[in-house]
């Protein structure tokens, strides 16, 4: 059995006579609790602020609009999204992967799921975190993480980790996680002459209120990121006036990339910050296909690859096996008496936001 990533989580490979069964099984979301001897994964919530700050909408926890379907899961129905109130405890669901909707006011209340998974309602992509295993009878009793809601721009909720406690059964918390900013920087741009590589919105996103420019990177850059969600999109020639592309040649990577990302780390780590290195290529079909590397800073300002110090699973996966791994395609299956969701995801990606 080995670890691969999945939307930035450690996931289980399930391998047989050295083959890939498909499987994935995302341990922070098992239902059925891989068993370990002697521990158990906490229930966890998380407590969302800022929302009060975006008063044409109402927010909600729904299922990630990427799930199997009912025929592939028969014994595990779709939940119905919970309510979202400011400062307010929200329960993760333990099989299903969660994002944070936006929803206008005039909404059903309750919005029944498929109204949410119809809708074009802004979303945050999948906040789920880690599991958090502990022996049986130990004096942690939940898990709880705390996110501000910063921007909801271009259909894109901008989602900023705080933090992570363990609450305990007396009452009282302890730090689980230290969170550390998240910056991206190009690695590589493997392109024909003539093609280049902007920082901007994609142009199928909803307009903004906010008009961002069109930032042109090249390799070794690290990319300046702002408040609003902009992606990578590789231009042949320059794009127009305003950050047209009316008749350009063009492909965009997707992903909504903004300032207030970040990360987290074990609390006694010596990780500041988080880069990603981006690998990127011409893709087809309008897309661009980037790969994705990284490095830790620290304290003394210093890089380091040392993928150890990012938040423990049960256990060590170094870089070199995430890459590996992650360039599998999961095959998105019912296992485990249908209370686990599997996913197809490869780490090498071209398009779909996380």
């Amino acid at each position: 059995m080995v670890y691969t990533l999945f939307e930035g989580r450690f996931c289980r490979v399930l391998t047989a006579a050295g083959v890939l069964t498909a499987a994935l099984v995302c341990t922070e979301n098992a239902g059925a609790d891989v068993a370990v001897a002697g521990t158990h994964i906490l229930p966890s919530d998380a407590v969302f602020t800022g929302v009060n700050d975006f008063p044409k909408f109402r927010f909600v926890v729904a299922v990630h609009s990427h799930r199997p379907s009912p025929e592939e899961m028969p014994s595990m129905p779709i939940p119905e999204p919970s309510a979202v109130k400011e400062g307010e405890p929200v329960p993760i669901h333990k099989v299903f992967f969660q994002e944070l909707r936006a929803i206008p006011l005039d909404a059903p209340d309750p919005v029944p799921d498929a109204w949410v998974l119809a809708s074009n309602a802004p979303t945050s992509g999948s906040f789920t975190r880690h599991p958090v295993r502990v022996p049986i009878g130990s004096d942690e009793v939940s898990a709880r993480a705390y996110y501000h809601v910063r921007q909801v721009e271009a259909g894109w909720i901008s989602v900023e980790l705080l933090g992570a406690d363990l609450l305990l059964k007396d009452g009282s918390k302890k730090p689980h996680v230290k969170v550390i900013p998240v910056s991206y920087a190009v690695e590589s741009f493997e392109a024909e002459p003539g093609w280049k590589l902007f920082l901007m919105p994609d142009p199928k996103w909803p307009a903004g209120a906010v008009s961002l420019p069109a930032v042109r990177y090249g390799v070794g850059d690290e990319l300046v990121l702002t408040p609003g969600p902009r992606t990578l999109v590789a231009v042949k020639g320059d794009v127009g006036p305003s950050g047209s592309l009316d008749g350009k040649e063009y492909r965009v990577w997707g992903r909504p990339l903004d300032a207030f990302q970040t990360d987290e780390v074990a609390p006694e780590s010596g990780a500041v910050g988080r880069q990603v290195r981006l690998h990127v290529e011409i893709g087809s079909e309008g897309k661009l296909d980037i790969s994705l590397g990284e490095r830790f800073r620290n304290g003394e300002g210093d890089w380091f690859e040392d993928a150890d110090l990012t938040f423990p699973v049960e256990g060590v996966l170094r870089r070199e096996h995430k890459i590996a791994l992650g360039a599998l395609g999961i095959l998105a299956i019912g296992l485990l008496g249908g209370g686990v969701w599997f996913v197809r995801r490869r780490r090498k990606r071209a398009g779909s936001p996380s």
